[in-house]
C-alpha cells in the first residue's frame, strides 16, 4: 500500500474500494474523478489536486514539474479574497474591517474541474500528500488578556511553521508577493465607533504579535478580534492604502481586563516541611492605592517542571487602601517529591480587576534544632 499515517505516496492505488486514495480520504469508489471533487481533501497539505494546464508528471517524487503544487496562479490551490477599503468603518459593508467581521474573506480551497487541457485530474498530484496538516495559521493563545499598567496590550496568534508535506506562510502568493512579506495584523471591534487595528510586522513563520497602545479604554470589555493580512503597513488605528486578505480566522470574542494598580502581592511564607511532603503557605495582598480595592477569581496554584499540584481559588476580597489583607493560608500536600523537579507557586486573578501574575520558588525547611 502506497499511504501511511494520512501521507499518500506513489504508486498511488485506485481500486474498487478506493484504494490508497479512499483510505485517506474516506471514501470507497473506483472512480479516479470522484477523488478529485471529494470534500476531505485538507487544502493546507502542500501535494494536492491543484488547477494548472499540466499534463506532464507532477507529486513529491516528480523532477519533472516540481512547482506544480502551487498552481498556475500561486496560491497553491486557494481562492484568496482581497479587499482595498482599509479605510471605512465596521458599518461599511463593502469595507475590509466589515468583511473580516462577518468572514466574508475566507479562502476556498480550488479543485481542478477534470477539463481535459484546461484543468486536468493528475493522479499524481496526491503524491506526498499529507492528510495531517495543519492550518497556517491557528487560534489566539489566549480568550483573555490583560491591559498593562502602561496602557499595553499584546495579542498573539501562532503561525506554524508546516514541514515539507504542508504549506507556509512563504509558499502563498497573492500579487505576485508571497504572504510572509505582508503585514500580520490584528483588527479589535468593540462598536462601530470604537475600534481599533494594526499591522506593522511582517507576518513570521511561528508567532503573530500584535502590540496596541493607549488602551486603558478597552478593559473590562469583551471584543471581538480578528486577524488580518495587510499588503503595507496599518499603523494602530490609522489606515494607509493596501489590500487586506483574511487569515482564514473567524472572529472570535475576547476578554480585556485590567490590572488592579497599587494592588502587590506579599508572600508571607511558602515553605517545605520537613519530609517535602506538603508545602505550607501564607499570602497577603497590599493595596497602596488611595481607594479601596476589589480583587476578583484569585488563583493560587503549586506546580513543578512537570504538573500542576494542587490549586486554590478565591472568589472575591476587599483591600481598603493603605491597607494590607491576608488572602489565603493553607498546605499542598506533595506525594511524590523530587529534588530534581523545581517546585512553584503561582497566584493570578483571572476577574475584571487582576493582579499580576507572579512565582514564587518553594523555600527549604530550616533544620530541626538540636
Amino acid at each position: 500500500m502506497a499511504h501511511s499515517n494520512g501521507i499518500i505516496t506513489r504508486p498511488i492505488v485506485i481500486d474498487v474500494n478506493g484504494g490508497d486514495l479512499g483510505a485517506v480520504l474516506g471514501m470507497s469508489s473506483n472512480v479516479e474523478g470522484d477523488f478529485f471533487v471529494n470534500g476531505n481533501i485538507n487544502p493546507w497539505a502542500k501535494y494536492k489536486p491543484v488547477r494548472s494546464t499540466i499534463l506532464g508528471d507532477t507529486g513529491e517524487s516528480s523532477s519533472e514539474n516540481t512547482d506544480y503544487w502551487k498552481a498556475a496562479d500561486e496560491k497553491c490551490g486557494f481562492s484568496i479574497p482581497t479587499n482595498s477599503s482599509p479605510g471605512s468603518s465596521p458599518s461599511t459593508s463593502s469595507g475590509a474591517w466589515y468583511k473580516l467581521l462577518h468572514s466574508q474573506l475566507m479562502w476556498s480551497y480550488n479543485r481542478p474541474n477534470g477539463g481535459v487541457t484546461s484543468q486536468p485530474f493528475r493522479r499524481n498530484d496526491f503524491d506526498g500528500y499529507d492528510h495531517n496538516a495543519l492550518p497556517i495559521f491557528s487560534e489566539p493563545q489566549a480568550q483573555t488578556v490583560m491591559v498593562g499598567y502602561d496602557g499595553t496590550l499584546t495579542i498573539n496568534y501562532e503561525l506554524n511553521a508546516g514541514n515539507s508535506r504542508s504549506l507556509a506562510i512563504g509558499d502563498i502568493k497573492v500579487n505576485s508577493t508571497a504572504l510572509s512579506q505582508w503585514y500580520f495584523g490584528i483588527l479589535i471591534y468593540d462598536t462601530n465607533s470604537h475600534y481599533t487595528f494594526k499591522a506593522t510586522e511582517r507576518a513570521s513563520v511561528s508567532l503573530g504579535t500584535v502590540t496596541f497602545t493607549g488602551m486603558n479604554d478597552y478593559a473590562g470589555k469583551t471584543v471581538q478580534v480578528v486577524p488580518f493580512l495587510s499588503s503595507v503597513s496599518q499603523s494602530q488605528g490609522t489606515a494607509n492604502s493596501g489590500t487586506i486578505i483574511s487569515c482564514n480566522l473567524a472572529p472570535v470574542q475576547m476578554n480585556i481586563r485590567a490590572y488592579s494598580s497599587g494592588i502587590s502581592v506579599i508572600w508571607d511564607e511558602v515553605l517545605w516541611n520537613q519530609s517535602h511532603t506538603q508545602v505550607s503557605y501564607t499570602i497577603s495582598l497590599y493595596n497602596d492605592s488611595g481607594s479601596s480595592k476589589t480583587v476578583q477569581n484569585v488563583v493560587i496554584t503549586l506546580k513543578d517542571n512537570i504538573q500542576t499540584l494542587g490549586s486554590k481559588t478565591i472568589s472575591s476580597i476587599t483591600i481598603p487602601a493603605g491597607s494590607t489583607r491576608l488572602l489565603a493560608t493553607g498546605t499542598f500536600p506533595v506525594s511524590d517529591y523530587s529534588s530534581s523537579r523545581e517546585y512553584m507557586m503561582t497566584i493570578m486573578s483571572q476577574g475584571s480587576s487582576m493582579i499580576p501574575y507572579e512565582e514564587m520558588a518553594i523555600e527549604e525547611p530550616e533544620p530541626d534544632s538540636d
